[in-house]
């Protein structure tokens, strides 16, 4: 399995959640559909984007987006942006 440096993060098979909190002067450019068509291009699928955070979120911080994606494929590692406040695998 790859190893993970400082900021980032090794994806494995399965589901996972994230908290985003947008910083103020991206906060127009930023939207659910272009998350979901980022993290589509870098391989996730089953992306959901919500405004609001979910009932039952498994995560503690808010933010102004909550995320759920699929990794199918061998663990990889990812940069973490900023912007996500928390992170971890669910399923």
């Amino acid at each position: 399995m790859p190893a993970a440096g400082p900021g980032q993060t090794v994806v494995q098979k399965g589901r996972c959640a994230a908290t985003v909190d947008v910083p103020l002067l991206l906060g127009p450019i930023v939207t659910p559909a272009l998350l979901k068509e980022k993290l589509e291009e870098k391989g996730f699928s089953n992306v959901r984007v919500a405004e609001k955070r979910p009932a039952g979120w498994p995560l503690g911080p808010d933010g102004d987006y909550y995320v759920m994606v699929s990794w199918t494929k061998v663990p990889q590692v990812f940069d973490v942006p900023d912007a996500v406040t928390a992170h971890r695998k669910v399923a």
